[in-house]
């Protein structure tokens, strides 16, 4: 991901930094400590599936981004060995 923005909703930017235009907005309740995402889990859980590397992008406290990359690879790879459990 080359830059992250702002439309002062509150939105989640997902994206893959390897593949150009691969992206989805989630939208968030700023107010929840924990984030359940409620409808948009699906579009999440298929995205995350569907790539190896993903950075979210978010709006952090006072005018602030938060931007966090991280590889997937591992993770897949200890669900496929059963070292991890995931309902996805």
């Amino acid at each position: 991901m080359q830059a992250a923005y702002n439309d002062n909703g509150y939105h989640m930017l997902v994206s893959n930094p390897q593949k150009e235009g691969s992206h989805i907005l989630i939208n968030f309740d700023p107010l929840e400590n924990v984030q359940s995402f409620n409808s948009e889990k699906q579009k999440l859980f298929k995205f995350l599936k569907a790539n190896d590397e993903v950075t979210f992008a978010f709006k952090a406290m006072g005018d602030h981004m938060s931007v966090q990359t991280y590889d997937l690879k591992p993770i897949k790879e200890a669900l496929i060995n059963k070292k991890l459990s995931c309902n996805w």
